[in-house]
């Protein structure tokens, strides 16, 4: 395998020399270029860019008119531990230290653009100050009622999000024509279980709504809910995602769970923004490294659940690539690898300039749902992943000391042998390096090849042939990462790795999808795509691009199956933010309001476990021994297979692959065995050689 190494020398004086003014540290080239007229047309041309993770919240200003110089435009950056529960008052330090550094007047900025996983982690973390209980009603005369919804929601998320569910007259066959009309007694009557129950939060979600441009079914029941329940918060499973019933309807339960978090959230971000007399838009960056103004982040926040990854991949590609005058067709797709104190995030940006979505349904806190995020594989090697000799064996994570890398760690006086001292060990100046002196050669030798082979694999991994490419190395743990990779073409760890996050959310573009299901009879795809994109470019200077800026950067058309002449079209046009100002409703800091003063965001209390605590969780298998239940029939004599839950999802997945997909998912097929398993009843397999020669058999 070809390898070559390429380090960018700048990552050890950046880090041992924090102090040394940004004017003297190189930076790469990247992938951002600005037309001359754009550029000398803009008023303030001053970006905050602010990423708040897990750990940390980091903050940069960008200059847009020196994009191409030696510093790529980066003017100054902080960073600093989040804080919790109110994730404001680490973005509020982190730019107000940026802002005191650069000596730039707030009337100078151009806009604040902040990506933040503090949406999905409520989820995750199941914290039940966040999330909100949900209502669902099903349009479907005919279907679905064999699987209700929160079927696949992990006990302790449904017990808090379900709220009520039912089912009314309506849907959609596959090739759009109407199962049944809607009733509208039949909706006033859920609208009164749902107001006795004190909910206000509704999805509506129809079988086939995404093809629905003729009867607007969810529309209508949309406008029948507002009418009886005002002031609830109403999500039509049409507007957030596409074809894909129980993922779509699991996605749109997400999102209406958390919208009041979101509009408090969104809220805080503002207060703090004026406390900091910020007077510029406030945007949000979306999963797929494109903008979203607050308004519509305050509707739609499943839009930004994995925009972190995103923003240090188009951070990593914008510091660490070369300038790219050349022609787009000859750039090579790049391996970014995002090392954390705990984990490693390994994506892969197209030559777009974008990161390579996920091709199949995404799981999110254990729900399966459809919606668009980069495809990211993660493996438990960080900062401060834990260490083990063990004689001749040396392991490292996957567990980790996370944030207390700074008191446990060896090299910083604790009492636990970290990745980050095996760095120190090799020759990194990290804390006090005469604490891992005592370190022999081979257990440091060991380790980094334990570390370059966990690499190597999840590199191998998210490639699609075997030809080297590009790793980009961005995040704190860094330094941990072998300086030569097999299978890699170079490794590059460009200045300001640290902060990549924030730099990818102040270079985010403005973006305009178009995501259609359409008929071909009367068009050609390709008249079909033409229109697409003529729309997706309107949409993109509608939400503030620059329209001389605008170009399309994504293609897509797919056939639906068993449906005669029916495509779905999906077109994405981006574009640079444009001087002449925002939209009038983004510019004026709109949004939703239920009720609540800027300065009363977060008063939250202390985080409610109860229903985590409450709730079974799956206990961990080991796939190594795990052995099925067979026992011997008593009465018959014959060995029988006793399926259990576990059984009967790997069946599942296998059926899935072996199958090519053909016929469909059998996910709701399984979900419905599964609940007949938990109802007590019993499948039992048998080899068909015990079968008796006058055995009746039944195929279904």
């Amino acid at each position: 395998m070809q390898m070559r190494t390429q380090v960018c020398t700048s990552r050890a004086v950046h880090r041992s020399i924090p102090h040394l003014p940004l004017s003297l540290l190189p930076l790469r080239r990247g992938l951002v270029s600005y037309p001359i007229d754009w550029i000398s047309s803009m008023a303030s041309s001053y970006r905050i860019g602010v990423d708040v993770g897990g750990t940390n919240t980091d903050a940069v200003i960008l200059d847009v008119r020196n994009a191409q110089g030696p510093n790529r435009g980066v003017i100054a950056f902080h960073k600093t531990p989040t804080t919790s529960p109110n994730v404001t008052d680490g973005i509020e330090a982190a730019v107000k230290s940026v802002l005191d550094q650069s000596q730039i007047p707030p009337s100078q900025i151009a806009c604040l653009t902040i990506g933040t996983t503090h949406f999905i982690n409520a989820i995750i973390e199941h914290d039940a100050r966040r999330l909100a209980p949900v209502a669902i009603i099903r349009l479907s005369k005919s279907f679905t009622r064999e699987v209700p919804p929160f079927s696949d929601f992990p006990p302790a998320l449904a017990k808090i999000m379900n709220g009520h569910y039912g089912y009314v007259d309506g849907g959609l066959h596959i090739d759009g024509s109407q199962e049944a009309p809607i009733v509208e007694e039949q909706v006033v009557e859920q609208c009164a279980l749902i107001r006795k129950k004190g909910i206000d939060a509704v999805v509506i979600s129809g079988v086939f709504s995404p093809i629905d441009d003729h009867f607007h079914q969810e529309d209508r029941v949309r406008q029948i809910v507002q009418r009886e329940l005002p002031g609830a918060d109403v999500v039509c499973s049409s507007d957030v995602s596409q074809i894909g019933f129980l993922e779509r309807e699991n996605a749109s339960i997400l999102n209406a769970s958390i919208l009041k978090f979101a509009r408090r959230t969104i809220r805080g971000f503002r207060a703090a923004m004026k406390r900091l007399n910020l007077n510029c838009a406030l945007y949000l960056t979306q999963n797929d490294g494109t903008l979203i103004d607050a308004p519509s982040a305050a509707r739609l926040p499943i839009r930004t659940f994995s925009s972190g990854p995103t923003n240090s991949m188009r951070g990593a590609a914008y510091l660490g690539l070369q300038d790219a005058g050349e022609d787009k067709k000859e750039r090579t797709a790049t391996i970014v690898v995002d090392i954390g104190g705990t984990t490693s995030d390994v994506g892969v940006l197209l030559p777009s300039g974008f990161p390579r979505q996920a091709s199949a349904y995404v799981t999110v806190a254990g729900v399966k749902i459809n919606f668009g995020m980069p495809h990211i594989e993660s493996i438990g090697l960080g900062g401060g992943s834990i260490v083990r000799v063990d004689g001749d064996k040396v392991t490292v994570g996957p567990d980790s000391v996370g944030h207390f890398l700074d008191s446990r760690a060896t090299v910083f006086g604790g009492d636990t042998l970290t990745a980050t001292d095996i760095a120190v060990a090799a020759g990194e100046k990290i804390g006090n390096p005469e604490l891992v002196r005592h370190l022999s050669q081979t257990t440091v030798s060991r380790a980094k090849a334990r570390m370059k082979a966990m690499l190597e694999r999840v590199i191998d991994m998210m490639k699609t042939s075997p030809a080297p490419l590009p790793v980009l190395l961005v995040g704190g743990g860094s330094v941990i990462a072998p300086t030569e990779l097999e299978g890699v073409s170079s490794v590059v760890c460009p200045p300001f790795h640290s902060v990549a996050n924030a730099v990818g959310a102040a270079i985010s573009k403005v973006g305009g999808t178009v995501d259609s299901i359409q008929n071909t009879s009367q068009q050609s795809v390709s008249e079909i795509v033409e229109q697409a994109k003529a729309l997706a470019i309107e949409r993109a200077v509608a939400a503030g691009a620059s329209r001389e800026t605008v170009y399309v950067a994504e293609v897509d058309t797919m056939p639906l199956q068993y449906v005669a002449n029916q495509v779905r079209v999906i077109v994405r046009a981006v574009g640079e933010l444009s001087p002449d100002g925002f939209p009038a409703n983004i510019a004026a800091g709109t949004s939703e309001d239920d009720g609540e003063t800027d300065e009363d965001m977060y008063t939250e209390a202390e985080k409610d476990r109860s229903a985590r605590d409450g709730a079974e969780e799956a206990p961990a298998v080991d796939i190594d021994t795990y052995r099925p239940t067979v026992v011997k029939n008593p009465e018959t004599g014959v060995d029988e297979w006793i399926i259990s839950e576990l059984d009967l999802e790997w069946l599942a997945d296998g059926c899935y692959v072996l199958g090519c997909a053909g016929g469909g998912s059998p996910f709701s097929e399984y979900l419905r065995l599964r609940d007949q398993i938990r109802a007590g009843y019993k499948m039992r397999v048998i080899d068909a050689s015990s079968l008796k020669d006058d055995a009746l058999v039944y195929c279904t």
